[in-house]
């Protein structure tokens, strides 16, 4: 060893202990949303609902990851609007719709997509292909329904392929 000295930030030690946290969790099947977006909350000291619908999308995330899709983006600006998640699966480029809501059998988060908010959305994907210039590349749009539980933190996902 050279005798050099590598100085950790303050943080250092408080960043690892998340992530590894974080990777336990997910190992026992649990995902764990405990930091925030980058640049922080929107908002004067963020609004709860903000939160919880970053809570949902970043929960969706992690569970689609586990189920085999590869996420590229969060959260893509296209055009006027923008795309909550854009994912891989297999040779398939996923457009990914996030909506959380509680556990109400009379109306679930998947019915808050309605023809207007589909309509828009297959626009923002056909937006992006051109920009990124992917030609024919096969693609679809999911929508991940997240349930809150009491507490209105994540409790599970239902993903809806080819939904729109």
């Amino acid at each position: 060893m050279s005798g050099k000295r590598v100085r950790l930030g303050p943080n250092a030690g408080e960043r690892a202990l998340t992530w590894l946290r974080g990777c336990l969790s997910r190992r026992q099947g649990r995902y764990v949303v405990d930091t925030e977006p980058p640049g922080g909350w929107l908002g004067s000291g963020g609004h709860e609902r903000h939160k919880r619908g970053w809570s949902a999308e970043e929960y969706a995330a992690q569970r689609l990851e586990g189920m085999g899709y590869r996420v590229l983006g969060r959260n893509v600006r296209v055009g006027r609007g923008e795309i909550d998640i854009i994912a891989q699966q297999g040779s398939t480029l996923v457009f990914v719709e996030v909506k959380a809501g509680m556990d109400d059998p009379d109306y679930a988060p998947r019915d808050r997509v309605g023809p207007e908010k589909s309509q828009q959305l297959i626009a923002l994907g056909e937006i992006y292909i051109k920009q990124h210039r992917l030609g024919d590349v096969h693609y679809r749009f999911d929508v991940a329904e997240v349930i809150l539980g009491e507490d209105r933190l994540p409790k599970s996902l239902d993903v809806r392929q080819s939904a729109l």
